[in-house]
Parts: C-alpha cells; sequence; structure tokens
C-alpha cells in the first residue's frame, strides 16, 4: 500500500502540518510545512495594499492585513490595491514577500498570470527533464487547450501521464486562474482570492511518475477540506477516489505511530545516517553550503579495498538522494565520496547521481565529481528545509 499521510507533528516544541509519502511502508517524500499564527501559507493569492515605495531599488512594500510584504522589481503607487500572491513569511532576519506573478500548481502544469510576450512567441514553456519527444506530444495536447493567454509551464510529471490528464488539469487551472482575476476586481482590500491546497494535494501534485493508493489524515478538519478539494478541483486528484480519501478513527493507535511517522521524521534532523551494509553519512550545515561525508564503517563489501569503497559508494549516492528530498535541503549540497582510484568507478557513480537525481521534483544537478571525489550538486530553494 502507498499512502499520503496527513497529520500533525511536533518537533522541538515547534509544531508542524506534515505529509509523507510511504511507499512500501518506507518514508519516501516528506512535507513539513511549520504552522504560523497569523500568517498566511505560501501561495495563497490575495488582495495587497501597496505602502511605501522604494525607488532606488525599484521595489514596494505591499500590506496585507498587518503584515508588511516585500514586492522586489515593481514600484506602485503607495494606497493602490492589486492582487499578489504570498511568496513567503518571514524567517528571522529574512523579510516576508510578495509577487504580482499570480500561478498556480498543478501535478503536471503551471498557470501563471505573465504578460503576452511582445514577440508574439508562444508562451509555453517545459522541464528540462523531458525529452524533445515528449515535448513535442505534450505541445500537440496543449494547442487543443484555450489557455485564455495565460503562461502555461509543463512539468516533469506530465511525462508519465495520459492526455486526459493533463488537459483536464490545465483547463480546470486556466478556468480557475480566470475566476480568481474576475473576484480581484470586485472583492476588497486583504480579500483572499485563492489558497494553495493542503500539504497532501501539494505532496502528491510532486511524487513523480506514481499515484499513491490513498490520502490518509487524521485531522477532520483537513479531512474534510481534502474533500471539498477534490470535489472542486478534480484534476488536482486525477484516479484518487472519495472512498480512498481516508479519516483515521481510531483513538487508541494513533495515525502517526502507524506508519512509524514519528520516529522517522526524528530521524532527519540527526547529522549521523546508517547503511544498511554498515556504512554511513555525515550531513551538516554551514552558511555556504550543505555537506554530506560517506564514511565507509563497518562496511566489508568486496574482497579489494576499492570494491568496498564503490559499493558503499553507490549505496551512499542512492541514500544521500534521498536524504537531500526528505530534508529539502539546498543551494549548494557537496558530497565528499569516499577516493576511488579506477576512472571506470567515478564515471559510474556520477552516472547513478544524476539517474537518482531524477526523482526530485526540483531541478537538481550533479555538477561534476573531483579528483578528490567531491562532487557538487546545485538544487534550487523552495519551502521550508529540515536546518540540523
Amino acid at each position: 500500500m502507498n499512502d499520503i499521510v496527513l497529520c500533525k507533528t511536533e518537533h522541538n516544541g515547534k509544531s508542524f502540518l506534515t505529509a509523507a509519502y510511504y511507499k512500501d511502508m518506507q518514508l519516501s517524500f516528506l512535507h513539513m510545512e511549520p504552522l504560523h499564527d497569523g500568517n498566511y501559507v505560501p501561495g495563497t493569492i490575495c488582495i495587497g495594499k501597496a505602502e511605501n515605495r522604494l525607488k532606488n531599488l525599484d521595489s514596494t512594500y505591499v500590506r496585507i492585513g498587518e503584515t508588511m510584504y516585500y514586492l522586489s522589481g515593481k514600484t506602485v503607487k503607495p494606497g493602490t490595491e492589486l492582487p499578489v500572491r504570498i511568496v513567503k513569511n518571514s524567517i528571522g532576519n529574512k523579510r516576508a514577500a510578495v509577487d504580482t506573478r499570480l500561478t498556480l500548481t498543478g501535478r503536471y502544469c503551471i498557470v501563471s498570470t505573465d504578460p503576452a510576450d511582445p514577440a508574439g512567441k508562444e508562451k509555453i514553456s517545459y522541464s528540462n527533464k523531458l525529452t524533445k519527444g515528449q515535448k513535442e506530444t505534450i505541445s500537440g495536447w496543449v494547442r487543443e487547450i484555450e489557455t485564455c493567454g495565460y503562461e502555461i509551464t509543463i512539468r516533469t510529471n506530465a511525462a508519465f501521464a495520459e492526455k486526459k490528464d493533463v488537459t483536464a488539469e490545465l483547463e480546470g487551472l486556466c478556468g480557475q486562474m480566470s475566476e480568481i482575476l474576475k473576484r480581484a476586481a470586485t472583492r476588497t482590500c486583504f480579500s483572499v482570492l485563492y489558497e494553495p491546497p493542503d500539504p497532501g494535494t501539494g505532496l502528491l501534485m510532486e511524487i513523480r511518475g506514481e499515484r499513491p493508493d490513498r490520502i490518509v489524515t487524521d485531522q477532520k478538519a483537513l479531512y474534510e477540506a481534502v474533500s471539498r478539494r477534490r470535489e472542486a478541483e478534480p484534476w488536482l486528484y486525477g484516479e484518487i477516489a472519495g472512498e480512498q480519501i481516508v479519516l483515521w478513527e481510531d483513538p487508541s493507535v494513533p495515525l502517526a505511530a502507524v506508519y512509524n511517522l514519528r520516529r522517522d521524521t526524528e530521524r532527519l534532523f540527526e547529522k549521523k545516517v546508517y547503511l544498511k551494509s554498515g556504512a554511513f553519512l555525515v550531513i551538516e550545515k554551514t552558511e555556504a553550503f550543505v555537506s554530506i561525508d560517506v564514511n565507509s564503517g563497518k562496511c566489508t563489501k568486496g574482497k579489494k579495498p576499492e570494491e568496498t569503497y564503490r559499493a558503499v559508494n553507490l549505496e551512499a549516492a542512492a541514500e544521500a538522494v534521498r536524504q537531500i528530498i526528505l530534508r529539502n535541503l539546498s543551494g549548494m549540497i557537496l558530497i565528499d565520496f569516499i577516493n576511488m582510484k579506477d576512472p571506470d568507478h567515478r564515471e559510474e557513480l556520477l552516472h547513478v547521481m544524476r539517474k537518482e537525481l531524477k526523482r526530485d521534483p526540483l531541478r537538481s544537478e550533479a555538477v561534476d565529481l573531483t579528483k578528490l571525489g567531491i562532487m557538487e550538486i546545485v538544487r534550487p530553494r523552495k519551502g521550508f528545509s529540515l536546518f540540523l
């Protein structure tokens, strides 16, 4: 059984709304969203009010309720009311930010309100992970849809979908964007025009090439919200039927305990990760980058040292990618593998790492493997990272 588990969790006195994907009872994908009192979830679309212009920085401060957000790259006359998308909330010394580029993200497509290209070029872009043939096929599907002049981005997940699923989602998202813009013209300041999907649905959209069997939650309000959303936005759920959105109601056995979710999430805050072979990883974060050190530990695979190093590195590559995705590590990631002399083994390791990274919903890249066995990976920042 492959399930998305949606429940509240605690760590170090902080509360999270956690969505976890268990494939054959192993944690494969995770989304942990801090519960902020009074803050909007990133992705929410509201009507904000421009306050102060920063002409030298080509920026504006926009108020939504009691919170001031930073709007970069655009100066707006103070007092102007305009629809904006929440990009991020303030964390530490990082300020909250909004964007006038309204975006709706689906499992296969992204619909945005960027203005028409003055050169009249086609406003459809594709994930770099799609092949030329896949792009051509999907392009034919998209041209059959009335996209209302919006900018369309086709995600990697579309490569694993049928035409009916992609076109249904695209039609739904375009229609939804049109409704949002209609409401924006009549609603009062600070009104919420759109709320992003719950973390469980958001995680569903990120899982690549497979379909979970169920969404299971022990939160009645979330169960009702997911059920309502499925009726309003069926393209987000595809084959997941109503009876497969399950409310866990057994008070004697907590849902998190059924899946060992607390144990699995607690391990993600630890620096050391043990592998089945006896080898282990040490994961640490600095101001500039994340480092992952590969240690052979008690591993005895292979009759010769070179064979042992190869086996450990290949096992470590797969687990390192799993940890990067689960912890949502980002920026520059340096993996210090055990140095191997055989150039074929080094080439194999780089190939395996690039193959493993194809599972990543974000556009991560293994750049190179140095002579000292250090691999550099770059990964974009998105959402909340599990800092160590």
